[in-house]
């Protein structure tokens, strides 16, 4: 709905990865009314929820329930040329971060299984001792055109966020692992770019989709994981991402499937890049797709416990 004093006109809007939205604004009352302007613009669909979110709790027809939230911050382990959930025994096609215990950047088999009794405490890079799991995503990169190379960025810290309804919420089984940010309509991926500034002369062009060009102070990117699982299988080879589905509107308190009626934590991996120096940035698989890899290493029933008896304002 577009507002225009005492009138409103209903417009089409798609959301999709960009949306187009056609605005006509009116003046007038009923009786006289008169046709001002037209205008055409594009967005990224991720603005164009928040802008319609933002509307809709305007005029108070939004319903709230109430979320929990517990935030896990994280230093990176390292970069490494391995991806453990595709494969334990050949190295990955691309470099990929890693956050949690150092122990799990190994793809021999069996060494995920045993992660929450294998760990100690002194090697993991999260800041939730009861929390031995484990995420990565391609690692990024800048590319230097003049040069030919691709330079690493510097990962300053990722934070997990788990956001659930209390008491309606299952702890991922021992052993579940999940790969999401496929689908990039449901994953919600946006890096955004805190103050930003223009790009350097000769360093403004890129043919990655997702990365700004623009110079920030900080570049903060984000996605979210599926939330609604099967309720039996802690995995789903060989794609690793059919045991698990979105909830509606990638909601935390969204309906699941049927084929998928058991709501877990909604897990939303932020990492940031700070300062994050513009021009052409890609993932490490030269994609324009921010996906994550999951591997759950929680101490038995200590989340489950969090998931029952823990509420805040989240």
């Amino acid at each position: 709905k577009i507002l225009t004093g005492n009138n409103y006109r209903r417009q089409n809007l798609r959301l999709s990865n960009t949306v187009s939205i056609t605005l006509q604004a009116r003046a007038g009352n009923k009786k006289h009314s008169a046709s001002l302007s037209t205008h055409t613009m594009t967005i990224p669909s991720a603005v164009a929820k928040l802008c319609l979110f933002s509307l809709l709790l305007l005029l108070g027809e939004v319903d709230f329930v109430d979320a929990t939230s517990i935030k896990m911050d994280y230093l990176p382990i390292g970069d490494a040329r391995v991806d453990p959930i595709l494969s334990d025994k050949c190295v990955s096609d691309h470099v990929h971060t890693f956050y949690g215990p150092q122990s799990a950047v190994d793809p021999r088999a069996g060494i995920l299984d045993t992660l929450a009794a294998s760990t100690t405490v002194g090697e993991l890079t999260g800041n939730v001792e009861e929390n031995r799991s484990i995420y990565w995503h391609p690692t990024v990169y800048k590319y230097i055109r003049d040069e030919d190379t691709y330079k690493r960025d510097v990962i300053a810290q990722t934070s997990a966020y788990y956001i659930f309804e209390t008491g309606k919420t299952t702890a991922f089984p021992k052993g579940f692992r999940m790969i999401g940010g496929y689908d990039t309509d449901k994953s919600m991926a946006f890096a955004e770019c805190v103050n930003p500034s223009p790009c350097e002369a000769g360093d403004c062009y890129s043919e990655n989709e997702f990365f700004p060009t623009t110079k920030c102070d900080e570049l903060e990117v984000s996605m979210t994981m599926p939330n609604c699982w099967d309720g039996v299988r802690i995995d789903s080879a060989p794609d690793h991402t059919s045991h698990v589905q979105y909830a509606d509107d990638s909601a935390f308190d969204g309906e699941c499937p049927e084929s998928h009626p058991v709501k877990i934590p909604q897990i939303k991996l932020f990492f940031r890049i700070m300062p994050y120096d513009g021009g052409w940035h890609t993932f490490s698989d030269l994609s324009s797709v921010y996906h994550s890899d999951y591997v759950a290493g929680w101490e038995e029933g200590i989340l489950q416990n969090v998931l029952d008896n823990c509420e805040n304002e989240g």
